[in-house]
């Protein structure tokens, strides 16, 4: 399996040095200035292509781009732990840095134990779903969620033409200055869309659209990050829904279960992207 390659302290460091804003450095990489970003915030590998246009761009060499091992680590680190220990005390982030800069072989088994029990807890859920059905189905019940796996793998977990349609779509959504964003998704949806956005509280309930009365439903007990996603997730649903259907065909994706998944993925990363 091929590395994946982060480089954002790096990228962000080379672009600064050279007082170049994100749109003007996007421009010539390329790419578009939310993916950019991401790049430059550690939350996306950079590919082969984007690799070159960065060594080409600079004019620096490869060795110049290599990953900060220690802040990856870190990073990797404080999240692992964060999902290990929800409802705990967090442990400082002090700490954690001691733990990656002098015990890092210990850093990285405890990472290769959590993605274990990642796996193990992800395996455990697919079986239990997978009870009711008949043996050969269930046989074949993994088999969706990692076809849809290996496509965000094969791409580098980069889709371009929805990244720049979510990057043309923000501005319209995003709102006025001073207005909050979970108040500018709401007004958009209701006025550009003609959905009426309901807060109550759902027990386990993210959202839920009623088609008829069009009435989009979240638990007033989620955070407001999570309301403000799928609000999000339901826009880009309604006004990029060809382009994601376009890209789910494109994919090849084969069974049934596996486009239904890689619909729910491309919509998330649409959201995400916004």
């Amino acid at each position: 399996m091929r590395q994946k390659v982060f480089v954002g302290p790096r990228v962000r460091a080379l672009r600064e040095a050279r007082g170049w804003k994100l749109e003007a450095c996007a421009t010539r990489l390329g790419i578009s200035v939310s993916y950019l970003s991401q790049i430059e915030a550690n939350q996306r590998p950079v590919s082969s292509r984007v690799l070159i246009a960065l060594v080409e761009t600079f004019d620096v060499a490869a060795e110049a781009l290599d990953a900060d091992n220690d802040q990856r680590l870190l990073a990797d680190l404080r999240e692992a732990v964060a999902e290990a220990s929800a409802g705990a005390p967090p442990i400082p982030l002090s700490e954690l840095r001691q733990v990656a800069q002098q015990s890092p072989g210990f850093a990285h088994r405890y990472l290769q134990l959590h993605h274990a029990y990642r796996r193990m807890d992800e395996r455990l859920k697919l079986t239990e779903e997978a009870v009711a059905l008949d043996e050969a189905v269930a046989a074949s019940a993994l088999l969706p969620y990692e076809e849809v796996r290996d496509y965000f793998h094969y791409c580098d977990n980069y889709v371009h033409a929805l990244d720049m349609a979510a990057e043309a779509l923000s501005p319209r959504c995003i709102g006025r200055d001073g207005e909050s964003l979970e108040r500018a998704l709401e007004n958009y949806l209701q006025q550009s869309l003609g959905i009426v956005v309901e807060r109550r509280f759902a027990g386990d309930l993210l959202r839920r659209l009623d088609p008829a009365t069009r009435v989009l439903t979240l638990n007033s007990a989620q955070p407001i990050e999570s309301r403000c996603f799928q609000m999000a997730y339901q826009i880009v649903a309604e006004d990029l829904g060809a382009i994601i259907e376009a890209e789910l065909a494109a994919a090849g994706l084969r069974s049934p279960a596996a486009q239904a998944i890689g619909r729910i993925s491309l919509t998330n990363y649409a959201a995400g992207s916004l």
